[in-house]
């Protein structure tokens, strides 16, 4: 009678554990959903455009945009992380399927980048990690926050003027995937600056999106 009145009470205690876990979980799950959208009222609500009729201004699709206007906002400005890209492992494998599009109403993309490919995060032995703007992670932001619009990651260890490469519509979920496997194969480097993948993945992606509004030339949207 005692043992089985022991095993009841441990099944109560490990219920509660659960329960009380599930909803730490649950309420910081809540919190980080509030701070996100508290993050992205306050993002547009202080957006202030340049007046310069630029062509993110003027809504021009991406696929038809000249992007020469807005290099000179990042320059001498950086897109890195922190350091030198010789500190970092470049090449990764794609822990997913890439998918390229050259619409985004299209149904297939062009081409796919498969899953277990060896890419390269940066195309030139001296440029900085996400200093290839346009190009891999540091894609241009859409009008609409699922997408963005770059260059292809290329599959060899070459130095390329990623200006040069063609550009297409690609998916930021695919690219944080990707930015959080970069991470991982660079973790030591990259911990002490970002605590998560996650957190990486979010900086690497959007410092295009940072640098535009900072220059008021272009509020990105939010996931």
């Amino acid at each position: 009678m005692r043992k089985k009145l022991w095993k009841i009470i441990l099944l109560i205690f490990i219920v509660i554990v659960m329960s009380s876990f599930a909803w730490i979980r649950y309420k910081d799950y809540l919190d980080k959903k509030e701070d996100k959208e508290e993050y992205r009222e306050k993002w547009e609500k202080n957006f202030r455009d340049n007046k310069k009729q630029e062509p993110y201004s003027l809504g021009i699709p991406l696929d038809e945009m000249d992007f020469d206007v807005y290099y000179d906002y990042f320059f001498p400005q950086t897109i890195a992380p922190i350091g030198s890209s010789l500190s970092y492992t470049k090449s990764i494998i794609l822990p997913c399927d890439v998918e390229y599009y050259n619409s985004k109403d299209d149904q297939d993309p062009i081409f796919i980048l498969k899953k277990g490919t060896k890419i390269f995060v940066t195309t030139d032995s001296n440029a900085i990690i996400g200093d290839n703007i346009g190009y891999g992670l540091a894609c241009w932001p859409d009008y609409e926050s699922e997408w963005r619009y770059g260059s292809p990651f290329i599959t060899e260890d070459v130095a390329i003027d990623t200006l040069e490469l063609p550009m297409y519509y690609v998916k930021l979920k695919q690219l944080k995937q990707v930015a959080k496997a970069f991470y991982k194969a660079n973790t030591m480097l990259l911990r002490g600056y970002y605590r998560t993948p996650s957190e990486f993945a979010d900086y690497i992606t959007r410092r295009i999106d940072e640098l535009l509004y900072f220059y008021g030339a272009f509020c990105a949207p939010i996931e």
